[in-house]
Formats: structure tokens, C-alpha cells, sequence
């Protein structure tokens, strides 16, 4: 349920966001940036991938869905909604939140402000973009979070239970059958982190180890597609 009202909240947050910026697209202050925005860029392949690299952190949690489906009631359903809605619907939004930020803003505010969502927001509305904003961010993290011990947990949870770590990590709550010590090892290990590394760091280190384990679950998914034919899939993926 929480899962559910904070990614109603995050999608609300970035139509409001969208909302400022057609807004200002509308009194015509800098929609000149829309045609502007790309100039004194540099398109190489090595800035391009820089981009991407940079911006996977914001796209992530489409996998959570593929963790989570032993407990998910209509799976096959909601599995390829999930991955082949989810994704284009987020770019969707991401993409029109950053026209909305160069329609209400000039190029030098959008490259310079550490929160470009909030500099426009108190642009367009005054001081009470100062409160929504932050209010925003805050549920949209606990949100992120949310997922995150949510698919995370259930992870380590069954990778216990198949035999690949400690039978320990695969006990679960006797009254609400959640994989407790899974939760319990998952924060300490958060603790951990946030002790030793400010959250660009773990940003940037988590968004490494990502693209890592992606092209890894890519690779195997092509090697037991031809050494393992004949073995039964619940799910067909490549």
C-alpha cells in the first residue's frame, strides 16, 4: 500500500513539475531554450555514454517487479506491464520534466542550480515552491526506499532458500511470513554504507555495479538460451 500512494505521489510530483513549466512556456519568458538547449554540447560516443551511465539511477526499480514474483497474484500480466509500460512511461515523464525546465528557466540557471526542480518551482510560484518541492523529494525517497528493502529483501531471501547463501538469510516472520533476517542483514548493511560514503558516492557506485550486473544477467540469459534449450521457463525472455 505505501509502495502504491508514494509512485501515485512521484508521478503527481513530475505532472506538477511538467505543470510550472508549461506554465512558463505559456507567458513565453524562455521557451527561445527549447531551441537552444543542445548548443555547446558535444555529441561524442564517449558523452553519450557518460549520459547514460549518469542517468540510470532514475530509471531504476523496473527490476523490482521481477524480484517480487512469487508474491505477485497475476504475474504474467503484470510482469510485461511492468517492463514494457513502466520504462516508456517513466522516460515520458522525465523527458517533459526537462522541457519544463528549460521553458521556465535559462540555460545558465538549469546548468548552475544544484536543484533545478526547486529553482523553478520558486521561480514560478515564489516561496511556496520552497515547501512543495522538498515535500515532494522526501515522499518520492521514501518511495525509492520503499522498493528498494521490498525487492532487495526478497533477493536475498530466496537466493538463502535455493542454497547460494546462509540458511539463516531465509527465515521468515512467523505471523507476517516477511524474510526477516533478510531486512535485518539489508539495514545493517545500509547503516554500513551511510557511514562510509556521502549518497553521490553510493549513487555513483551503485549506478556502476548496475550496469555490471545487467550486461552479466544479458550474457547468461544468451549462454542458457543455447547450452540449456531444453529446460522449462516459466518466463521466455530473449
Amino acid at each position: 500500500m505505501l509502495i502504491n500512494i508514494t509512485s501515485v505521489a512521484k508521478v503527481l510530483a513530475l505532472i506538477f513539475i511538467t505543470g510550472l513549466g508549461v506554465w512558463q512556456l505559456i507567458k513565453g519568458d524562455h521557451s527561445h531554450n527549447l531551441t537552444s538547449s543542445f548548443e555547446d554540447t558535444n555529441p561524442c560516443v564517449g558523452e553519450i555514454v557518460l549520459a547514460f551511465y549518469s542517468v540510470l539511477f532514475s530509471y531504476e526499480g523496473w527490476n523490482g517487479i521481477g524480484y517480487t514474483v512469487e508474491e505477485n497474484k497475476n504475474v504474467k500480466r503484470n510482469l510485461l506491464l511492468g517492463i514494457f509500460l513502466g520504462v516508456p512511461c517513466v522516460t515520458g515523464c522525465y523527458v517533459l520534466v526537462n522541457i519544463a525546465y528549460f521553458a521556465g528557466l535559462s540555460k545558465s540557471q538549469v546548468l548552475s542550480s544544484p536543484a533545478t526542480a526547486l529553482t523553478l518551482a520558486q521561480s514560478t510560484i515564489g516561496d511556496a515552491g520552497l515547501v512543495l518541492i522538498p515535500l515532494m523529494v522526501a515522499v518520492s525517497t521514501i518511495g525509492a526506499a520503499t522498493g528498494a528493502v521490498y525487492a532487495g529483501s526478497r533477493v536475498m531471501y530466496t537466493t538463502a532458500r535455493d542454497g547460494n547463501l546462509i540458511e539463516t538469510l531465509s527465515l521468515l516472520h512467523n505471523k507476517f511470513q516477511t524474510p526477516v533476517m533478510a531486512l535485518i542483514v539489508q539495514g545493517l548493511l545500509t547503516c554500513l554504507l551511510i557511514v562510509i560514503g556521502s549518497i553521490g558516492h553510493l549513487i555513483d557506485g551503485l549506478t556502476t555495479l548496475m550496469w555490471v550486473f545487467y550486461g552479466l544477467v544479458f550474457v547468461g540469459l544468451l549462454v542458457m538460451r543455447f547450452t540449456r534449450r531444453q529446460e522449462t521457463r516459466p518466463f521466455k525472455s530473449v
